[in-house]
């Protein structure tokens, strides 16, 4: 069984990480006067879109929800490969996807372009990201390279990797994705620092003050 989070979540990997911004399972912050406050909406994935990718001959949609989603089935039906999908779109390298090159990641059939498009939904659009749904998709072109859209538009993979760092989705963070059996190798004291940081929001927030205070030096020294 594969399974992942959407969203924010997905950049949380496993479902027992903690929660973003301190808030525990099944409680509500509390106000100053003991009145409840509501968590904000987080972004979340609510579409892939598959077309001849590995064992996807035809075009394929799978609508997911927010939070904790679980793809399930016989071995073979092509749970792996719908999250190799997710990640082959989500700019991830062709390694963790177990490839050499993007290549072998078309259908053996080649009958088609081999493309993979996501669409994330975005309840609370910010200055950082005032759209209410970002679509993004990814297509291996002739000569085995990988090229990105955003909005229906050419992109480079570093804009799309701006986008979802502006929804909360860093997807140069190692804890970004896990991978079968993965989650059982052992890591040292700086990755564990570094997965807590990117559960609890502190990374996000971190980069965004160290950004803010690079622009108000700038805007003092003009």
């Amino acid at each position: 069984m594969a399974t992942w989070h959407t969203g924010c979540a997905l950049r949380h990997v496993a479902p027992t990480a903690p929660p973003a911004h301190g808030i525990a399972r099944g409680k509500m912050p509390s106000s100053d006067r003991g009145e409840a406050v509501a968590a904000s909406p987080a972004p979340y994935i609510h579409e892939v879109r598959v077309q001849h990718f590995r064992s996807f001959a035809e075009p394929c949609a799978v609508a997911l929800r927010p939070g904790l989603n679980c793809i399930v089935g016989p071995n073979g039906s092509g749970k792996s490969t719908l999250l190799d999908a997710l990640l082959f779109a989500l700019t991830q390298d062709a390694s963790t996807m177990g490839a050499r090159s993007w290549g072998e990641v078309a259908h053996r059939a080649r009958r088609g372009p081999t493309c993979v498009s996501v669409r994330i939904t975005n309840p609370e659009p910010t200055e950082e990201c005032p759209d209410e749904e970002v679509s993004l998709m990814a297509y291996v072109k002739g000569d085995a390279s990988r090229l990105f859209k955003k909005g229906g538009r050419a992109a480079t993979q570093q804009s799309v990797r701006e986008a979802l760092r502006s929804l909360g989705l860093d997807a140069e963070h190692p804890s970004f994705a896990v991978r079968q059996h993965s989650a059982e190798r052992p890591f040292d004291a700086a990755q564990f620092i570094a997965l807590l940081l990117q559960a609890s929001g502190s990374a996000r927030f971190n980069a965004a003050a160290k950004t803010s205070a690079e622009r108000l030096e700038r805007e003092r020294s003009e």
